[in-house]
């Protein structure tokens, strides 16, 4: 429903940094609003905030989408200043007690996304197939870059493996949840 999403599909090169600029800001509103909303409750977030600047601004540079100097400024300059700004408006630390991090083969991946067929992926597969490799490989970085913005727990859960890629059975559900459990008992504990 972003109408910058349909722009950027149009003209990835005009629309990269907007785009990311406009995801950054909504992540991190995101998160503000869940937290005032439900201060004690925990949030779950199916993405965190740093992959925009760590994952998804690299994949765009890679792919000749995103100048370097737009680049440069989201990841090192834009990002840190909207999160330090917004933290202390609102008296928030967007900092997550615990990330997740599914990985997979890229063509279990882009069998997935051509699953959920939406029209703009669809319309420009092979455009659409060179980003998705770039944020494969981005991704594979992005635990090493998030250690300069998040030092607490990382799970790395391996979504090719038949107990995470099917959470529909028992077996697969219980080894999420046991790895999810672990973690969280780790993001306490060194509190």
């Amino acid at each position: 429903k972003n109408p910058l999403l349909v722009k950027y599909y149009q003209d990835k090169k005009k629309y990269s940094r907007d785009l990311q600029i406009n995801l950054i800001d909504g992540r991190l509103y995101e998160y503000i609003i869940n937290t005032l909303k439900y201060p004690t409750d925990p949030i779950i977030f199916d993405r965190t905030h740093y992959e925009d600047p760590d994952v998804f601004c690299y994949a765009l540079n890679k792919i000749n989408c995103l100048a370097d100097e737009d680049k440069d400024y989201l990841v090192n300059y834009y990002f840190d200043m909207k999160k330090e700004e917004l933290e202390q408006r609102y008296k928030i630390d967007f900092t997550p007690d615990l990330i997740i991090l599914i990985k997979g083969d890229l063509n279990l991946g882009w069998k997935r996304v051509q699953g959920r067929n939406r029209t703009m992926e669809v319309q420009v597969e092979k455009e659409f197939k060179e980003l998705y490799q770039a944020l494969q490989e981005e991704y594979e970085s992005f635990p090493e870059r998030l250690k300069k913005r998040y030092n607490g727990p990382l799970v790395i859960l391996p979504q090719d493996s038949l107990e995470v890629a099917d959470a529909t059975n028992s077996r697969g559900l219980l080894y999420i949840v046991r790895s999810v459990k672990d973690a969280i008992k780790i993001a306490y504990e060194d509190k």
